[in-house]
């Protein structure tokens, strides 16, 4: 049986993939109530496992869990890969091309057991969506 072998461009994908996955990163978040005033801090830990770890600091009480984050698959944007190049369209279907839009999410709860529940999607990282606390929805934005 014969491997594949990687062309240049397909070889430097996989690294610069691999880097990233490997290296891991911290994103901070904040909620914001209606009137944009932040009432709460936190993080996301990114690494190359999911579920990756999650905490939030909320009327001083600390909130940990997990988030996960899929891929969603949008039939015109893998088009477009695949018109560019197989490598564009290889790196679609792996998840790793940073126009992909991506879905995160995150239940975080507290040591009396109140729980937080996050939603947000992105294309290259976390930026904008919303928790749910015990049915108060508070927009959650990510640091720049």
């Amino acid at each position: 049986m014969t491997l594949p072998i990687l062309s240049k461009i397909g070889a430097r994908l996989l690294i610069v993939f691999l880097v990233i996955c490997l290296t891991g990163c911290k994103e901070d978040f904040a909620l914001l109530d209606d009137s944009g005033n932040i009432v709460a801090r936190g993080t996301f830990n990114m690494n190359e496992n999911f579920p990756s770890p999650a905490q939030l600091t909320f009327n001083g009480k600390e909130y940990t869990g997990q988030w996960r984050a899929t891929n969603i698959y949008e039939e015109s944007l893998a088009r477009s890969r695949r018109l560019i190049s197989e490598h564009a369209y290889l790196a679609y279907e792996l998840g790793v091309d940073p126009k992909q839009l991506k879905h995160g999410y995150a239940s975080l709860t507290a040591g009396d057991g109140s729980k937080i529940q996050c939603d947000f999607y992105y294309r290259t990282q976390p930026d904008q969506g919303s928790c749910d606390i015990d049915g108060k929805i508070l927009a959650l934005t990510v640091a720049q």
